[in-house]
């Protein structure tokens, strides 16, 4: 992997995973408090959470790398496409086994749409640029 796909992981990454705890623990953090039944954990295992946004990073790089590159409006697009497909299943699974409120399924699926489309931004930003 070159020098270009580390920057896209990585920018992508961060930006995903900040605007992550921004919606969730900042923005909404009251609303996932109230509709979501076993509530917001009192402590965040966060190295769990940022393995996730790298992993997430690294494969959406990976993944625009090998069916993309054409620019930023696809990048965005590619991105809200994995945001759609990466949180619908566990969001729907999740409804079904805890009760959880199609309000949050539909308000964090919506969201996630959103925050992968920004990471899908960032990977065709810095792919653009350094092409």
């Amino acid at each position: 992997m070159d020098k270009k796909y580390l920057i896209c992981w990585a920018v992508s990454s961060f930006w995903m995973a900040l605007i992550a705890g921004l919606w969730h623990m900042v923005i909404w953090g009251d609303f996932y408090k109230q509709y979501v039944p076993q509530g917001a954990p009192e402590q965040a295992n966060m190295p769990l959470i940022l393995s996730g946004f790298i992993m997430l990073g690294f494969f959406m790089t990976f993944l625009y790398s090998k069916l993309s590159n054409k620019g930023i409006f696809e990048g965005i697009i590619f991105g809200a496409v994995i945001g759609f497909i990466w949180v619908t299943p566990h969001a729907v699974t999740e409804a079904a086994i805890n009760g959880i409120d199609l309000k949050v399924l539909f308000l964090d699926g919506g969201w996630h749409i959103v925050e992968q489309a920004i990471g899908g931004f960032w990977i065709a930003f810095i792919n653009d640029k350094m092409t």
